[in-house]
């Protein structure tokens, strides 16, 4: 029996998951256009079927590539620069013992006293001291300064992959910052 949606479930979510590990857009594409192109010329049914099945699968990993892009926001241009930022918290902080964790969407920068509007979301930390009493909550707006850093990915072979781990909950950057307001 014939079913062309599993046909193509399987290879675009194999190749959603090729995208995940092989982070090169213009690798992904020039294949897809190579196997479109093949595609024309070729005449025989199950060779046609293959190269379907292939341009499928770099259909999701192009997919993937554009979707994480899309996710990680404009905030991730600012990354590796010391940044004011004005954000709202999206989602209930993670309290510690020395120090507190928030969900920050990005709204705006501030770069030589202008406002820039950015998006993309932020993973804050902040210690819990004398400075920081407060624990906002969700739908706050703070202002905070610091470092803003892109997540490290993986370091060991079959390791957690910090970075990857954070995108999939829509977090591109992080930072830590001695106070917030």
């Amino acid at each position: 029996m014939y079913r062309p949606f599993l046909f193509a479930a399987v290879f675009f979510l194999s190749g959603v998951g090729a995208g995940s590990f092989i982070r090169n857009l213009w690798v992904f594409l020039s294949l897809a256009l190579l196997c479109l192109i093949i595609l024309f010329l070729i005449k025989k049914k199950r060779i046609r079927a293959a190269f379907v099945g292939l341009l499928i699968f770099f259909t999701g990993a192009l997919y993937y590539n554009l979707r994480a892009d899309g996710i990680a926001g404009t905030i991730v241009k600012y990354a590796g620069k010391q940044r004011s930022v004005i954000g709202m918290v999206n989602d209930s902080p993670t309290i510690e013992s020395d120090r507190v964790r928030y969900d920050i969407k990005a709204l705006y920068i501030i770069e030589n006293n202008t406002y820039q509007k950015v998006s993309g979301r932020i993973f804050l930390s902040v210690p819990r001291d004398e400075k920081n009493r407060r624990v906002f909550r969700y739908g706050d707006v703070v202002k905070f300064s610091g470092r803003l850093k892109l997540p490290q990915e993986k370091r060991n072979p079959g390791g957690m992959d910090y970075r990857a781990s954070l995108l999939q909950k829509g977090i591109s950057t992080t930072m830590f910052s001695r106070e917030i307001e």
